[in-house]
């Protein structure tokens, strides 16, 4: 028996890697080398700098370029189902060089050599697509954060820490926090170190064992850590998620319309662009250095402020700073925050270089460790591949152990995930329903435990496209799947319980059901939910706009008349009068309440104070 080599070390692999590109490696060192470039981080950057340095040389222009599609096809047709087997094993997701670049010019800052006039200030959509640009280059990098954070609890001021990350690939990440705070008393008070490791096929975590800051300092002297552990874990799981919004702002603010342009600054002598843009839209990026362990929570109606370097849209400095609005003081005062100074958080960037030599994204053992499921196969021979698939390339397909096959491209930060399910699974009633091209398929905004999702039904099975693209990538991918599509059904039955979905035509039927004249630009009804019992009728729209990804945006409003009067409850609220009837305000929900005519209405809307509230629902 031929004795079976091991995998190549860095000093050996680097001349493979030459010979791999040169096209001069035997199948059997060209597998050994590519399961060593699978872990090793530095080798991986090394053979995109190869690869990158080689097409600068070889570009030139040519005269024309014959049209061989038909040839190609028909050489792929004619090829076996094990050499289309091959030929997916040995795709590979490309890492770039844009982080040398970022780190280049934040090195040397922005301002173009022998001009003294500062370039002008881009738009908010300028901005936008500058990050989604970004987000499909940029390659692995390692970053330091130094981080400050008041008001977690009455004895303690401020708190200190410094952050690391080191990004890889969408799904190979590994974030370090460690905290440097001074605390009142040595003991009593739980250190918020945190470390989380992810690394495509699993995923670690570990933090402090759980301790309520009003319970403290009592209860931290119980000292202990918790560590959970993910192995065989399905690709961009959203249930253990990966802090990327710190990598590129790609959520926060170029999916965001609510982005404010507050001019150039200079952030520890590099020059910025500073936006500004509510908390409710920015939650991606503040929790991105706030992962595990324990942390104070900010209101929907704070501000977060971010300098961005203007060549690299690399955030340089974000900040959360206390709202003023009357709601927010209520929220503050009942979730026990003094929050006597306006500035709440800052984290600001102190180191920067794109060499991860020697960094680990090994997942380590854990007491806690779950099964994912997923394993690894050529299962995307049998799925339908759309046609459009923004520029990402194949990252990896599988199967979990329900029988869910999962195919899965990326680029840079940007990836797409599709899932097929059978029997079909049901649809999230409060989605979206959407028609292009004959193709009916179902919008589901981003949650906190999923991206954005595009569900359709497909003959037995459901086919789901999760993406952080933003809506009209997702939109055009979904359109382009070679499928036959069938509208969902539009009615559940649940024991006595019938619910029914449906578009702004579905309110119409119910009389009780009074839509707003009046909504903040932008927001249209998209989705319509009525469940009916004996009892009566509840029906819930979901208005939304377009351009918002994220569901936490949305504007909900009820109205049934299965519900007669306002129960009591022991959560605190502020009385306001709604066209002459009492209503209540819960600043904890963001949601007011009122019981008009014998029928119980509410609407909810996160990121909004109380004043435009009223006036939705004055208008109804």
């Amino acid at each position: 028996m031929t004795p079976v080599k091991p995998e190549p070390v860095c000093a050996e692999a680097r001349p493979e890697i030459s010979a791999l590109l040169d096209g001069e490696l035997d199948p059997e060192a060209s597998e050994r080398l590519g399961s060593h470039l699978e872990r090793c981080a530095s080798c991986s950057i090394y053979k995109a700098r190869i690869e990158k340095a080689r097409s600068a040389v070889r570009l030139e222009l040519v005269e024309s370029v014959p049209d061989m599609a038909d040839e190609i096809i028909e050489s792929v047709s004619a090829r076996g189902p094990s050499e289309r087997r091959k030929q997916v094993r040995t795709e590979n997701l490309q890492v770039g060089l844009v982080a040398a670049v970022v780190a280049a010019l934040l090195i040397v800052g922005s301002s173009l050599p022998g001009s003294d006039r500062p370039p002008a200030v881009a738009s908010a959509n300028e901005i936008g697509r500058d990050i989604r640009a970004a987000a499909g280059a940029i390659g692995p990098y390692r970053a330091g954060y130094e981080i400050v954070e008041r008001g977690w609890h009455p004895l303690v001021r401020e708190r200190n820490f410094h952050a690391e990350v080191a990004y890889a690939a969408p799904d190979l990440v590994r974030l370090v926090i460690r905290d440097l705070t001074a605390y009142p008393e040595r003991e009593g008070w739980p250190v918020n170190d945190v470390e989380l490791v992810a690394n495509g096929s699993g995923w670690w975590l570990r933090e402090p064992l759980d301790c309520p800051p009003a319970a403290l300092p009592g209860c931290g002297r119980t000292k202990g850590w918790s560590e959970r552990a993910v192995m065989r874990r399905p690709p961009f799981d959203g249930s253990t998620p990966v802090p990327t919004d710190m990598i590129l702002p790609l959520e926060s603010v170029a999916n965001s319309d609510a982005v404010v342009v507050e001019g150039r600054e200079r952030v520890r002598d590099r020059e910025a662009v500073h936006v500004s843009v509510p908390y409710l839209h920015a939650q991606r990026l503040i929790a991105s250095l706030q992962f595990g362990g324990s942390w104070r929570a900010f209101h929907p109606l704070d501000r977060v402020d971010i300098w961005l370097d203007p060549k690299t849209s690399f955030p340089l400095r974000f900040t959360v700073t206390r709202g003023d609005s009357p709601e927010r003081a209520a929220w503050a005062r009942d979730s026990g925050y003094r929050d006597v100074r306006s500035l709440l958080y800052d984290a600001t960037l102190t180191s920067f270089r794109s060499d991860l030599e020697g960094e680990s994204f090994r997942v380590p053992p854990a007491a806690v460790t779950r099964d994912g499921g997923f394993r690894r196969t050529d299962a995307i021979e049998d799925m339908p591949v759309p046609r459009e698939l923004a520029g990402l390339s194949f990252y990896t397909s599988g199967v979990t152990k329900t029988g869910q096959r999962i195919a899965a491209w990326a680029r840079g930060m940007q990836w797409l995930k599709m899932s097929i399910t059978r029997p079909a699974s049901s649809l999230s009633v409060s989605s979206e329903s959407i028609t292009v091209g004959g193709k009916v398929m179902y919008y589901r905004p981003a949650s906190s435990t999923s991206a954005r999702q595009m569900e359709l039904r497909w003959g037995n099975a459901t086919i789901v496209l999760e993406s952080n693209l933003e809506r009209a990538s997702l939109v055009r991918i979904a359109a382009s799947l070679p499928v036959q599509t069938s509208p969902a059904p539009r009615t559940i039955q649940s024991g006595e319980r019938r619910i029914e979905r449906g578009g702004p035509e579905l309110a119409v039927r119910y009389k009780f059901v009074s839509s707003p004249a009046w909504l903040p630009a932008g927001y249209e009804a998209r989705a319509v939910v009525a469940s009916s019992s004996s009892s009566g009728t509840t029906v819930s729209v979901y208005h939304r706009r377009s351009q918002i990804l994220d569901g936490s945006t949305e504007i909900r409003v009820t109205h049934s008349d299965a519900v007669k009067r306002l129960w009591p409850s022991s959560e605190r609220y502020e009385a306001v009068r709604v066209r002459g009837s009492w209503a209540r305000f819960s600043a904890g929900r963001t949601e007011l309440e009122w019981v008009e005519d014998g029928t119980y209405h509410a609407i909810s809307a996160p990121g909004f104070d109380l004043a435009t509230i009223v006036a939705i629902a004055e208008s109804t």
